[in-house]
This record gives C-alpha cells, sequence and structure tokens, in this order.
C-alpha cells in the first residue's frame, strides 16, 4: 500500500499566496481593461465613428431618408439612390469643426470622397464611468447635392428630352418661350418665329442617362446642341438662291453705307429696289440717311465674305453673313470685320430684304 506524502505547511501557503495574487492580478487586469474600454468609448471621435459604423450596416437614418426625399424618384427609384449612396457611404470619414464645437457640444463633418454630406452633433451623456463623460449624438444633417445631378438643358420646341428612358414632360419646362440669341433682333418684328423650351429636371444621385430627339426622332448629340444646328434647315436648292440674293444684297448695302459717290439719294434708292416696301429695314435706311452728308468715305471695297447660315423660319428665311472691308476714308485706311444678320422674303420667285440686325 502506497503512502501519500503529505504537503507541506510551506508550500500550502505558498500556492494559495500565488492564487491570490493571481486572481488580483485578473481582478486588475479587468478593471484596466474595462477603464481602457470605457475611456476609448468616451472618445468623442468614437461615438462618431461607431455611428459611422452603423451608418454602412444599417443604412440611413430618419434625417438621411428625409434627404433623399428631396430627390426625382420619377427618374431614379428610391431603391437605386440608396444603393447608389450606400457605395459612397462605405468611404465616409470625419472631421471635428472646431469653429462650431464647444465645451458641452461637439460637432463632426462627415465627409465622403472630400465631399461634405453633411454633420453630426454631440452632446456630453449621463452616463459616467469611472469618472470619464461620455457623449451621446444629438444632432445629425445630410445634404447629397454632392452627389446628385440634374438635367437642365434648353431646345427647339419640336425636340424631346429623355433622362434614364423617362421623357420630360410639360411638368419639367421651366421657360416655354426663350428667344433664340441668333434672332434677339427679329422678335419684335415678328410674331411666329420659333422659340426654345428650358428644361430642368429633378435631383438624383450619380450620373443618368440622357438622350434628346429631334422634330422627326431622330437622336441628336450632345455635342450639336447650338443654335447654329438648330436653325440650319434650309432646303439646299432653295439656300443656293437665296445666297445669291444675300451677295447682291450685301454688295448694295455696304455701297449705300459707304455712299463713296457722295450721292445718298441714289444709294438709297438702288439699295431700296431688293428691300421690302414699309419693312423696318427701310425704316432702317431711311434713318440712316440722314447721317451720310456728315462722313467722307474714298473708297470701300469687299475683300472677303461668308455666309455663315440660312434658316427657312417658316415666314421668312435668316441669313447669317459676315464680311469685311477695305475703307479709305479722310482718316486714313483699315480693315473692317463685320457680321450682319437679315431676313429675307420671298414673293412669286422674287426675294426681298426685309430686317437686319448687326452682332
Amino acid at each position: 500500500m502506497s503512502k501519500t506524502k503529505k504537503m507541506s505547511s510551506f508550500r500550502k501557503g505558498l500556492l494559495i499566496y500565488v492564487g491570490i495574487f493571481v486572481l488580483i492580478a485578473l481582478i486588475a487586469l479587468s478593471v484596466l481593461y474595462a477603464f481602457l474600454h470605457a475611456y476609448e468609448q468616451s472618445r468623442p471621435d468614437t461615438t462618431v465613428l461607431n455611428y459611422i459604423d452603423d451608418l454602412r450596416k444599417q443604412g440611413l437614418t430618419e434625417s438621411g431618408q428625409q434627404a433623399l426625399s428631396l430627390l426625382d424618384e420619377n427618374l431614379q427609384s428610391r431603391e437605386e439612390s440608396m444603393n447608389r449612396l450606400s457605395a459612397r457611404m462605405q468611404s465616409m470619414t470625419c472631421r471635428k469643426d472646431s469653429k462650431r464645437s464647444s465645451q458641452g457640444e461637439l460637432f463632426y463633418n462627415l465627409y465622403s470622397d472630400d465631399q461634405c454630406i453633411g454633420y453630426v452633433g454631440l452632446k456630453t451623456s449621463e452616463k459616467h464611468t469611472f469618472g470619464l463623460t461620455f457623449w451621446d449624438v444629438a444632432e445629425e444633417n445630410f445634404d447629397f447635392s454632392a452627389f446628385t445631378g440634374s438635367v437642365q438643358m434648353t431646345l427647339p420646341e419640336d425636340y424631346k428630352l429623355f433622362v434614364n428612358g423617362v421623357e420630360l414632360d410639360e411638368s419639367y419646362i421651366t421657360d416655354s418661350a426663350v428667344q433664340y440669341e441668333t434672332l434677339s433682333g427679329f422678335y419684335e418684328h415678328y410674331d411666329n418665329l420659333p422659340m426654345l423650351v428650358h428644361y430642368e429636371s429633378g435631383k438624383y444621385i450619380g450620373d443618368a442617362e440622357v438622350v434628346i430627339k429631334d422634330g422627326k426622332g431622330n437622336e441628336v448629340s450632345q455635342d450639336k446642341l447650338n443654335e447654329a444646328y438648330y436653325l440650319d434647315n434650309c432646303d439646299p436648292a432653295k439656300a443656293e438662291k437665296i445666297s445669291e440674293f444675300a451677295d447682291e444684297f450685301v454688295d448694295r448695302y455696304v455701297f449705300f453705307c459707304a455712299n463713296t459717290n457722295q450721292n445718298e439719294y441714289g444709294n438709297y434708292d438702288y439699295l431700296a429696289q431688293i428691300v421690302k416696301p414699309e419693312s423696318p429695314l427701310l425704316d432702317r435706311m431711311y434713318n440712316a440717311f440722314w447721317s451720310f452728308g456728315y462722313t467722307t468715305v474714298y473708297s470701300c471695297d469687299i475683300v472677303s465674305r461668308n455666309i455663315n447660315l440660312i434658316s427657312d423660319l417658316g415666314d421668312c428665311y435668316l441669313v447669317d453673313y459676315s464680311y469685311a472691308t477695305d475703307t479709305v476714308s479722310a482718316g486714313g485706311s483699315a480693315r473692317e470685320e463685320l457680321n450682319i444678320r437679315f431676313t429675307v422674303s420671298e414673293n412669286d420667285g422674287t426675294y426681298l430684304a426685309e430686317a437686319l440686325s448687326n452682332y
């Protein structure tokens, strides 16, 4: 029969001492861990980072949802907007707004890709541990305008605008009577000149697919969206005849304005032969007629000319014309580059000028 050796009192005491020491050490470590954890949680930066982490996991709060209500769900669904925002929120960071913060209230701006999308306000919490001050989110505000876009476009009346496959109807028109800059000098003389329409869509997150179609249903590239393209609609055969008339008109007009022969009466009659009677242009010529006696021009030659545009406006045609002249007068010689626009009407195959505008 084996005998069990009894543990000495010293060894028993040593083991009890070591056990107590380990227990105290474990308690101390637990307290230290709890303190460090509480300290970390008491830092306002941690409060905001936890808030951001919740946004990533649980989605937008009520305040964020209200910001989404400003978007146009006709052009982009709420689900699509949320998906695009969620992708943005993965890179969300925060920075303390020192200017707005005070001792009992702190503000942090929220950023995504260096774009500010809102802020949160922190206030001291009633919770206290180890004498540390904790913080609660007391205020939040979101502004997603940095990520939103809208379509603002001015198009001819018969054009159609589509955003994300949706045709913008009359509710998106903010101005249905936008004048063409090209025709700005003629609206006072004509009642039925074409107008432009200004569209403005609602907001959406990210990019949108934009399609423009002309009056015939053909898709138009956005790089062609200018007045010269809209108004370039004249039949080629008709444009050729009007071009011939335009050159003749400019020759007579320059001769009339220069008055090199000091015969303003004869020059007036010569130009009036191809100007419509009782037209705005004839009134303009009559008013200009009286100033020619005070100037002396020895010669005026057209050295270059170009027809920029001929447009069929329905009741008349618009001609956009550029030319340059070399002039010799009492003040010396000079080259002058000029741009004019004038309207032309057709009467039984005869063309007459009606109104003119310089630009």
